[in-house]
């Protein structure tokens, strides 16, 4: 709108002038008086800025075609003289080479920050579509309540690297994590690592439990026989609402851990009284990209 109130301004301004001077004319031909007066100064300024622009495009015309016919007339002479003032002047000879080196390392630069970038663009377009993949696993488990570790699509999606999150209610009624790790050994052998937990784990005595962290585990939950009333152990198996079970190779036969929480006295000191990890959920999620 600036310039449609400028052009009012100028034409407001016109009319009272008009309208303070000697004059017995009408309303209507005051405005057109203002308006055809301000109407003639907008086309004089629009026809010096169009004179200036072709003045300025035909000197740039000029110029090239000047430059063009010394290049033709002149050229070779000109170059003759460029050629014998860089082999006679060590300075701006060397000048000369450090502004090449320049040059081409920056276009050596441009060309490798171009492919690396097209590189880094592939990774996280391929990891992005990985992590959806992922993603209807912990999108299973909600929905059907358990999930089958063993499953040769979940397998074939997991890459060194990939953590999975399992959640658990804390002894404060909050959201704990026990994070695993999806590694490979050198013996090219893949499986989980225990990595953390944000909870301190204890054993039945209430010592510190301590779960080996490079030792391979499977991931398993403690679910019951509902017609005998036992305990048993599911390895490579996830249910929520059940205990989850850690098992570690221990020679043939695997060795089961069980996760525990202990709750703290006045004395800071663990009670008999623990709680067991109860899986509420997962969240896999690929590897941490570091370019």
């Amino acid at each position: 709108m600036r310039p449609h109130l400028a052009l009012a301004a100028e034409i407001r301004t016109e009319i009272v002038d008009l309208l303070g001077g000697p004059n017995d004319l009408s309303a209507q031909e005051i405005g057109e008086l203002a308006y055809q007066k301000v109407l003639r100064a907008k086309v004089d300024e629009a026809r010096d800025e169009v004179a200036a622009r072709y003045e300025q495009e035909h000197r740039r015309s000029l110029y090239e075609r000047l430059l063009g016919e010394i290049a033709t007339s002149e050229g070779e002479t000109i170059s003759e003289q460029v050629k014998t003032k860089v082999e006679t002047d060590p300075k701006l000879a060397l000048d000369l080479q450090e502004s090449a080196r320049r040059e081409l390392a920056a276009r050596a630069q441009e060309v490798v920050r171009s492919k690396i970038t097209g590189e880094q663009a592939e990774v996280i377009n391929r990891e992005a579509d990985r992590q959806v993949e992922l993603d209807r696993f912990d999108v299973r488990l909600a929905l059907d309540r358990e999930l089958d570790l063993k499953d040769a699509h979940l397998k074939e999606s997991v890459k060194p690297g990939d953590i999975v999150e399992l959640f658990f209610k804390n002894t404060g009624g909050r959201r704990g994590r026990l994070i695993l790790t999806w590694t490979k050994d050198a013996k090219g052998h893949e499986g989980w690592l225990f990595t953390s937990c944000s909870e301190p784990l204890v054993n039945k005595d209430n010592s510190t439990l301590t779960v080996r962290a490079d030792k391979f585990i499977s991931i398993g939950c403690k679910n019951k026989d509902l017609q005998e009333g036992t305990d048993i152990i599911e390895a490579d198996k996830l249910c929520v609402g059940l205990p989850i079970v850690l098992l570690q190779a221990n020679g043939k036969h695997p060795s089961q851990i069980s996760l525990n929480m202990g709750r703290h006295d006045s004395y800071n000191h663990f009670n008999t009284n623990q709680m067991p990890l109860v899986l509420e959920g997962t969240d896999f999620q690929t590897k941490s990209i570091i370019f």
